[in-house]
């Protein structure tokens, strides 16, 4: 998903964020962080990706993805998910 974010024009990319990030909350509700911090990993690029390519057009998604950005930052048992 990462990838194809990436390629996304900042004109296309607002008719699918809700969708996308619909399906990438999910991700984080569903995953453990103990168990699956490799899914979280990616599921961070991806939400990455996606600021990049909405930029301020994303902040309509930070009430909802705020806890798991904090949760993740809090992870320190699983620093790569950290560093992301």
């Amino acid at each position: 998903m990462q990838s194809v974010l990436s390629k996304m024009t900042a004109e296309d990319a607002p008719k699918i964020s809700d969708q996308i990030m619909t399906a990438l909350l999910q991700i984080f509700m569903t995953a453990n962080t103990h168990q699956a911090g490799g899914v979280q990993e990616e599921a961070l690029r991806a939400v990455t990706s996606l600021i990049e390519v909405l930029g301020t057009g994303f902040l309509k998604y930070m009430d909802s993805f705020n806890p798991f950005l904090l949760t993740g930052l809090k992870n320190h048992a699983d620093y790569q998910v950290l560093l992301i």
